[in-house]
């Protein structure tokens, strides 16, 4: 006799179709988050740029669509694996309540993300519908013995019990940061530094932190004619950090700048060092207009004074 579990599996016509289904939902869904939410950590790992939804969206499809095309991939996987006799009654429960299952651990925050009501509701609609469809492989456990399902049913119980008895989750908030605020700087000449530096390898790091230093420093005086001049072994009045980042030939930053010249107040005290912090997004096709953006931005800062934690309107004196 030859072992069975050598012969290759001849898929019947409506399993291959029930699974060609599955493949192309999920290639649905993966589409569907790639064009409105690519913050997914499979994104992540393969190193595709994050992107923002998308504006004008309805937040069905960013925020419900995916989950719903993989519950209805998942139960045409069990439907075949149940008529193909794959699978045991302890896989087939767990298959069935995986969805709820990570929305389970989503509230107990073991898996990123938010647990949600409306999943839930699209979960149990999606099971139903297999259900009416499909009664006899979606439950086929109610042709097994009794005694072989009490002890599924008591864990279900069980399990129900031990989530209804939880006590209220406590959110521990930090302590809110001191207002801290910094008056704008109406000095005729202002002494700055430019440290620039990339999370990624530059070809010349040495003459882009040159021409980086330069160009900002010229983008500045744009807004405030020869305002701004490079500290030259003294201590400048403004220091600025600046991160590059690049994707495809696309171009971001995260800058820091900090205020030096004692003139930091919180509290009603004065202090040497306060700092602001900013990220742009890596959707810019030009360093220049990068920087230019970055210039704009603190330059408005600097001479109209800057706040950080405190109430609006913000009174920078």
């Amino acid at each position: 006799m030859v072992d069975k579990l050598n012969q290759p599996m001849n898929l019947p016509l409506r399993h291959r179709i029930m699974l060609l289904i599955a493949g192309l939902l999920l290639s649905v869904g993966l589409v569907n988050y790639y064009l409105f939410q690519r913050s997914i950590e499979l994104f992540r790992f393969l190193g595709l740029p994050t992107a923002g939804r998308n504006n004008n969206v309805s937040l069905f499809l960013t925020g419900y669509l995916s989950d719903l095309l993989w519950c209805t991939a998942l139960y045409c996987c069990v439907v075949v694996l149940a008529e193909r006799k794959m699978c045991v009654l302890s896989a087939h429960i767990a298959l069935l309540l995986l969805p709820f299952f990570t929305e389970l651990l989503q509230f107990l925050h073991i898996l990123p993300g938010t647990a949600d009501v409306l999943d839930l509701l699209l979960y149990s609609t999606v099971l139903l519908f297999f259900v009416i469809i499909f009664p006899n492989q979606i439950l086929p456990f109610m042709s097994y013995k009794k005694k072989q399902l009490y002890p599924a049913f008591a864990f279900v119980f069980f399990l129900l019990l031990a989530v209804a008895s939880m006590p209220p989750r406590k959110t521990y908030q930090s302590k809110p940061e001191p207002c801290t605020t910094h008056a704008p700087m109406s000095t005729s000449s202002l002494l700055v530094r430019v440290y620039i530096s990339g999370s990624y390898t530059m070809k010349d790091l040495s003459g882009a932190q040159i021409s980086g230093r330069d160009y900002l420093l010229s983008s500045l005086n744009r807004y405030a004619y020869n305002k701004y001049q490079l500290a030259d072994g003294v201590t400048p009045h403004v220091s600025f950090n600046i991160t590059i980042n690049e994707y495809s030939s696309y171009y971001g930053a995260t800058v820091y700048m900090s205020f030096m010249d004692g003139m930091c107040k919180s509290n009603g005290k004065y202090f040497n060092n306060c700092q602001s912090y900013s990220r742009f997004e890596t959707n810019y096709v030009t360093a220049q207009k990068l920087f230019d953006d970055i210039a704009a931005k603190y330059d408005n800062f600097i001479r109209n004074g800057w706040c950080k934690g405190c109430p609006e309107p913000c009174n920078p004196y």
